[in-house]
């Protein structure tokens, strides 16, 4: 039967607040003049959820907004793209996080928790994980309520409704269960963490034996992202380098977010997990080329134009 989803996205949501021209001396001066200050939408949900409908995907956001003001914005913002909203309202703060952008693109973060903290198993919306074909877990790691057996049973949840399970994760505690996480990358039809993650979670230090490591650990699939130089691929007993799409760096926020929803997309098309991942890569090559975590992919004909041209397809 068909879903009505191609991907539910579930986890992260957050206000950006970015900060664009600021340097290192800071909080060596009194006051600071910011090239500009603007309002936007982030969270690693969020952010693939609104690539995902960009590039034309059936989507839905499945997580939680605070029962304050900034919670009333976040749905008011939400309510601007083509996407179904699954939020439930939790007794919480909505989480913030101010993007503090030098010339150079890098950027730094001061993060406000809250509404993420306090989204649990019993906030996920059953039917809708249900009727997609791929439910994608973005911040596994960082959403405390959620994390262990609730994000098991959510990924059992997808299983047993014949969903690929998708995670993405966001490393934010010193210490974890390991042995927990591990239960959790078990369940996993692909898992997309980046290379400082994947050697938290591994231990190693070479991103072919990240890949090996993590499918040790009952992950069938592994896309890392490792930034500029593109994606290492683990599917099965292949393997493949995809090399990165050059840009021209404006901010990196929110790019592995971008890699993650193109991937998602293509995945739900039926791509081969080589263009899947050229897809991908192409795709945060255009979110960096711009101010902000999400809104500069276009749309699918213009990923796959630049994926094309990036490499050589006919």
């Amino acid at each position: 039967m068909a879903k009505r989803y191609d991907v539910a996205c579930a986890g992260l949501q957050v206000v950006d607040v970015l900060v664009e021209g600021v340097d290192a001396g800071l909080f060596q001066r009194e006051s600071t003049r910011a090239r500009s200050v603007s309002l936007a939408l982030g969270g690693d949900a969020l952010n693939q959820a609104l690539a995902l409908a960009q590039l034309g995907s059936a989507v839905a956001l499945l997580g939680a907004a605070g029962e304050d003001q900034l919670g009333d914005v976040l749905l008011a913002l939400l309510k601007g793209y083509s996407l179904d909203v699954f939020d439930a309202r939790v007794p919480a703060r909505t989480s913030v996080s101010v993007v503090l952008i030098d010339g150079e693109g890098e950027r730094r973060f001061v993060r406000q928790p809250g509404n993420n903290d306090a989204l649990g198993f019993e906030h996920i919306r059953r039917d809708v994980v249900e009727d997609a074909r791929i439910l994608s877990v973005a911040g596994v790691m960082a959403l405390s309520s959620l994390d262990g057996e609730g994000m098991e049973r959510l990924l059992r949840l997808a299983r047993e409704a014949d969903s690929l399970t998708v995670l993405d994760f966001r490393i934010n505690r010193p210490r974890y269960d390991m042995d927990q996480v591990r239960r959790t990358i078990a369940l996993a039809d692909w898992v997309l963490p980046n290379q400082q993650e994947a050697a938290y979670l591994t231990g190693e230090t070479r991103p072919q034996a990240m890949a090996q490591a993590l499918q040790a650990m009952g992950a069938k699939n592994v896309a890392l992202k490792l930034g500029e130089q593109g994606c290492l691929l683990a599917w099965g007993a292949e393997r493949a380098m995809i090399p990165g799409c050059p840009a021209r760096v404006v901010d990196g926020t929110g790019a592995g977010d971008n890699f993650a929803g193109a991937f998602l997309h293509a995945l739900s098309r039926g791509l081969h997990p080589v263009d899947c991942a050229r897809f991908a890569c192409a795709a945060g090559a255009m979110a960096v080329e711009r101010v902000g975590a999400n809104g500069g992919l276009g749309g699918h004909e213009q990923v796959w134009a630049r994926m094309k041209a990036t490499y050589d397809l006919a």
